[in-house]
Formats: C-alpha cells, structure tokens, sequence
C-alpha cells in the first residue's frame, strides 16, 4: 500500500489494491534493459507524458560504402622523341635531356682526342725541332770548310824555303806538260807550274809543282783520281798514305815513284779551293812531306 502526497504535501489515504487478474498471475520476466539505452528524462512541470521520448533525436543516416576502386590503366611512356640539331653543336630541344652531337664519319673534336695523341704531338713537335736544330749545326759543320777553303788561287813563286825558280827550258816545259794533265784531270779552272833547286845540292835533287785552282766538292776523290792520272806522264805511284795537310786543311797524301833511275817522292793535296802536286826528286818520303807543307803555303793563296 502506497501513499502519495498532493502538491501542498498533504497525504491521501490508501485505497485498497485490487487483485491481479489471472492471466497476470504469473508475469513475464522484466526484458533486460539496453546498456546502450539511454534513461527516461524525469518529469517536469509542463511537460507531457512521464515515458515520451525526446523528440529531437536522429538516427544517423546509414553508411553507404564508398564505390569500389578502379585501378588506372598501367602507364606507357612516350616514346622519346630526339629530333635531329640544326647545327652540329646545337642540343636536342624540349623535354628529353639534351643529347652530345654525334659528328659526321672522319671528324674529329680537337677537344675529344685522346691526352694520349696530345703528348704523341707534343714528342712530334719536340723531334722535329731538335731535327732542324741538328740541321741546323751539320750545315754549319759541313758548310764551314767550303767557305775557308773558297775561292783559293795558285801561282808559282820566285823562291820557297831556299829553293830558287829555275829558267832551264826543259824542265820549264817538262813542268807545264805535269800542270796541264793536272788541270785536265781534275777539271781546274786555272793552273801553275814551277821548277825548284836549291843551291849547293846535287843536281838531280829537283822539285816540281803543278797545282790548280777550282771549286772542288770532294777533295779525297779528287785527290785519288789525280794520283791514277800520274800514270800518263810515265810515273806510277806506289805506297801512297796519307801526310799532314797543315794549317791549309784539306787532305794530304804521299806515295813513291822511279823515273830514270832516280827515285822520286810525289806528294799532292787537295781542299774544296784547289789541287795540287809537287814531285820531290831523290828525296825520301819523311823528308818530302815535310816540305810540302813549305811549297804549299807559298802556292796556295785564299
């Protein structure tokens, strides 16, 4: 039994409780309540029913899946498109990365050769200059003698190292017969002749020279071929070596020789101006060049 009370907290009494009807007699179980339920709002003045529920609750919309993805097509680059330079060193425009100029068949890029040929010029060069260098001091070194040596002259003197000119008409003659063969032999373009004896010496011991100016390009083989030639004139020289030319230069050579019973030493010289002999009439070979360096100088003049 319960009491209640009325607004000003005055109590009712209690009425009398009927009793349940039969099919009540055995209630169903109280549903379990919802944990997600929320409470009924209580009860206020001026408000309706005691179990009507709020009005501005909203279910939320249901959720619709977003469509289903469809992969893009895979993708397929461009083909790259390399269009040809106008010039030889003009890139490639637009887009691709520029590519090196690829130069025609034959050509090639002053900047592109190998360090390797770079230094091969360098040697190449290098050799080349010490070549005309060397060049340069041989024709100095092989020039050098043709201008001491010519032009040169040749005339026969009054007197050479005590020796006197003799005016005999036979061995003048027999002088200018040796001077000629001599200027034919080695092709001279002018000639001397002598004939020499000093005094107080035997008669036999005489000298003569015949000697001959020219440019001559080589001195030794106009030296050989002039002693082959003294065979001409009766004399065959034998035992020919070489002697000192002196300060003359050139080359200087002396052999033996027989005419008449008396032996007589030949000795001849030749330099890039002149050619010469001088026949020294019993006397020995030693003694023979020694004074051909004497009738040279006196001869021979530069």
């Amino acid at each position: 039994m319960s009491h209640s009370a009325d607004a000003y907290g005055r109590h009712s009494r209690p009425e009398p409780t009927p009793a349940p009807p039969a099919d009540l007699a055995h209630p169903e179980p109280a549903r379990s309540q919802s944990v997600h339920s929320q409470p009924a709002p209580s009860a206020s003045a001026g408000s309706g029913s005691l179990f009507e529920p709020a009005s501005s609750f909203k279910p939320a919309p249901s959720f619709e899946p977003a469509p289903s993805f469809e992969p893009a097509p895979s993708f397929e680059p461009a083909p790259s498109f390399e269009p040809a330079p106008s010039s030889l060193f003009e890139p490639a425009s637009s887009g691709a990365p520029a590519q090196p100029a690829t130069p025609p068949p034959g050509y090639a890029n002053a900047f592109d050769r190998p360090r390797g040929r770079r230094r091969g010029l360098k040697i190449t060069l290098g050799v080349l200059a010490v070549l005309a260098v060397a060049c340069a001091v041989g024709g100095v070194i092989v020039g050098k003698p043709f201008v001491d040596q010519y032009p040169a002259t040749v005339t026969a003197a009054d007197s050479v190292a005590g020796f006197g000119r003799s005016n005999s008409p036979q061995l003048v003659a027999l002088s200018e017969q040796l001077s000629s063969e001599l200027k034919a032999s080695a092709k001279l373009s002018s000639s001397a002749a002598g004939v020499y004896h000093k005094d107080g010496e035997a008669a036999e011991k005489l000298v003569i020279v015949a000697a001959g100016a020219a440019l001559v390009l080589t001195p030794q083989k106009e030296l050989d071929k002039a002693f082959t030639g003294t065979a001409s004139s009766g004399l065959t020289v034998v035992g020919v070596k070489g002697v000192a030319a002196g300060p003359l230069g050139g080359t200087a050579e002396c052999g033996t020789s027989v005419t008449g019973g008396i032996k007589v030493a030949v000795c001849g010289w030749a330099d890039h101006g002149s050619v010469g002999f001088v026949y020294f009439f019993d006397r020995t070979v030693p003694e023979s060049a020694k004074l051909l360096l004497d009738f040279r100088q006196a001869i021979q003049h530069r």
